[in-house]
């Protein structure tokens, strides 16, 4: 007998989470005459990013392999759902555009839908990106000027926009106040926050602990009236923090991108998403390694994507 040919699946079996015909989205933005940096991935909008945020020093193909369609992913971090997601956002804006990024990392979310939006000619940016771990503040601040963006300042772009970028150190919970976060050594990228510190993590690491500052959805969004997407990767944390918030993303949000980690979030987040009348654009669930004794949200391996918009906003 020959072996299975994975090539020759089903629909029933290949489940992206979006439409296929949507990937025809994305050549509307396509970065055109893209050059290669040494160290850096250059993606298919010409998004530069260093190649050592994934533990690279150099990697030729990388380097060379530039503006690949990110279909069914970018080979680097991020699947075609997300970068649907921030397109789909940048379509439904007008003069003005704000993305915010809860749990933001390094930034690519709001660089990305910076990017799009000068692209397609919005004149008036507004970012806004909450990190929980200082360490990546400096990384975040690397990406935007790379990618000719200010940090934590307004600048009037080359192309004559004008772009704000706020940057607050803090975790997204349920309340402000105060919360931990587990640190690592080097770079993290499931770091998580938590109400109280333990001897290890969500995902069974030992790691130490520190106290960092809270927001609540409610006080992260208190500057903005309108929030075009909100893009939140927070590990698990989106459980408590956006029930916590729902009557201000009703009144704010337009769309909202969730990075969820965890089978029960994710329908926990259905139930409340659709009860407050937003429409579920695409969804993927997360993909999880059983393991005896670890929480739910540490079995996952690769996060899931909720795109939800709001028909108040829309």
């Amino acid at each position: 007998m020959e072996p299975a040919d994975p090539r020759k699946a089903s629909a029933h079996q290949l489940y992206f989470g979006y439409p296929l015909e949507h990937v025809a989205l994305l050549e509307k933005y396509r970065a055109t005459d893209l050059q290669p940096t040494p160290g850096c991935y250059t993606d298919y909008f010409g998004i530069r990013t260093r190649l050592s945020l994934f533990g690279f020093d150099r990697t030729e193909w990388f380097e060379q392999n530039s503006g690949m369609v990110p279909f069914p992913d970018d080979s680097m971090h991020a699947e075609t759902i997300e970068y649907l997601t921030c397109v789909r956002a940048v379509e439904m804006a007008g003069k003005r555009f704000c993305a915010v990024e809860f749990g933001a990392g390094w930034g690519p979310w709001i660089t990305l839908c910076a990017v799009l939006a000068i692209r397609k000619g919005v004149r008036d940016v507004s970012l806004l990106a909450i990190e929980a771990d200082r360490k990546k503040l400096d990384l975040m601040r690397e990406h935007l000027t790379a990618n000719g963006l200010p940090y934590d300042a307004t600048v009037r772009h080359p192309s004559g926009a004008t772009v704000s970028a706020k940057v607050v150190h803090a975790g997204v919970a349920a309340k402000t106040g105060t919360i931990c976060f587990a640190v690592a050594d080097g770079v993290d990228w499931g770091g998580a926050v938590t109400e109280k510190a333990g001897r290890e993590d969500y995902r069974g690491m030992r790691l130490d602990a520190v106290t960092v500052p809270a927001l609540s959805v409610a006080d992260a969004l208190a500057s903005h009236d309108r929030v075009d997407i909100l893009h939140v990767d927070i590990q698990g944390a989106e459980r408590a923090a956006i029930p916590a918030g729902i009557d201000v993303l009703d009144r704010k949000v337009r769309t909202l991108a969730i990075g969820t980690h965890s089978r029960l979030i994710e329908g926990e987040l259905m139930e409340l998403l659709s009860r407050h009348g937003w429409t579920l654009e695409y969804e993927k669930p997360c993909k999880l390694q059983y393991r005896q004794g670890v929480a739910l949200e540490g079995m996952t391996v690769v996060d899931g994507t909720q795109f939800w918009i709001n028909p108040r906003l829309a």
